[in-house]
């Protein structure tokens, strides 16, 4: 079942009190709460206009706050690109600003063709003598579990 809002509230308890207003004679009983209710309503229906331009205000306030964002990390971009403009894209002095320098690229030398085939054999050759470690150590294993087996 939703949950029924503030005004849909409201509307049943405007309808509660007016429909039991000519009734009243024949239960007086009902008066001291119908009585009271009265200004409740009153009271509630004013809360609710409130907070509908509290509502109101609030929208326009968060319309404004995404506006002032984009305006500011606009100009934030253009005096950055003119910041960086006048000191160079890698100057140090850019973290004064706020502004991360670009990194400086540390350029490795370029591997000839030998070279490259060196590493590479060099990189297999490990990786097979990884692997061959790793088999002789599961066959060890194997091996302790089944003496261990074997003696029981």
């Amino acid at each position: 079942m939703a949950t029924r809002s503030f005004e849909e509230k409201i509307n049943d308890w405007q309808k509660l009190h007016d429909n039991i207003t000519p009734e009243l004679p024949n239960m007086p009983q009902a008066a001291n709460d119908h009585a009271a209710l009265e200004p409740l309503l009153a009271e509630a229906r004013t809360v609710q206009a409130q907070q509908d331009i509290q509502v109101a205000q609030l929208r326009s306030t968060n319309q404004r706050r995404r506006e002032i964002a984009k305006s500011a990390t606009d100009l934030r971009n253009r005096l950055a690109a003119t910041v960086k403009g006048n000191l160079g894209l890698e100057d140090e002095k850019l973290l004064e600003f706020g502004i991360q320098p670009r990194p400086r690229v540390i350029r490795h030398k370029r591997l000839s063709a030998e070279e490259q085939a060196a590493f590479l054999t060099s990189a297999a050759a490990k990786a097979q003598a990884k692997a061959a470690a790793k088999a002789a150590a599961k066959a060890a294993a194997k091996a302790t579990a089944e003496a261990a087996a074997m003696v029981v």
